[in-house]
């Protein structure tokens, strides 16, 4: 932040992500996870896992706001909204 003041364009944002199911997976995690879906799912508000595309989404958004600096976006389908 102290950057910003200096006219310095360095943006610091993070991602908190919550469950996704990427190739990043080992294959025996991601056969669990693909056999028990409801019950992995069930504690999620939108009952399924994050998708790569939407991460993505997440982390363009906020590299593409110039204003937006020093912002925590939480991607986890609501999930810490019930589960906190």
């Amino acid at each position: 932040m102290s950057f910003a003041g200096r006219g310095i364009p360095i943006q610091v944002n993070a991602l908190q992500p919550g469950g996704f199911v990427s190739q990043m997976i080992g294959p025996e995690i991601l056969e669990a996870i693909k056999t028990n879906i409801p019950e992995v799912t069930a504690p999620i508000p939108t009952k399924r896992h994050g998708t790569e595309a939407e991460i993505g989404t997440a982390a363009t958004y906020l590299a593409v706001l110039d204003y937006m600096n020093g912002a925590l976006l939480s991607i986890e389908g609501g999930i810490s909204l019930v589960n906190p």
